[in-house]
């Protein structure tokens, strides 16, 4: 029974004495660590994923136009097609100069 009541005041003792010094350390130093990778902004990020990277192979905005009369279930998505295309000055996003990029196969 003694080292029951011994236990229990040591455990009560350290807590106190723990909750004691933290509430007196005012001066805590916090330290900032800052991002060395540069924020893009969103409107920059446009969709993810993996496309090629070429500027040379271009196409005619007007073609989007006609994809979407051809396959009409994309017609919601126009506005999300048509920026995509503009933002890369409506350079293929799935051929390179090689031909069809491997993740335009999976």
């Amino acid at each position: 029974m003694l080292n029951k009541s011994f236990a229990l005041l040591f455990i009560a003792l350290v807590f106190v004495t723990l909750l004691f010094t933290n509430c007196n350390n005012s001066t805590k130093t916090v330290s900032v660590i800052t991002d060395t990778i540069p924020k893009i902004p969103a409107s920059e990020l446009g969709i993810a994923g993996s496309f090629s990277a070429q500027t040379k192979i271009k196409f005619d905005s007007t073609i989007i136009k006609t994809f979407l009369d051809s396959f009409p279930k994309f017609k919601n998505f126009e506005k999300d097609i048509t920026g995509f295309y503009h933002a890369r000055d409506y350079a293929y996003a799935w051929f390179d100069e090689k031909g069809i990029i491997e993740n335009a196969i999976n």
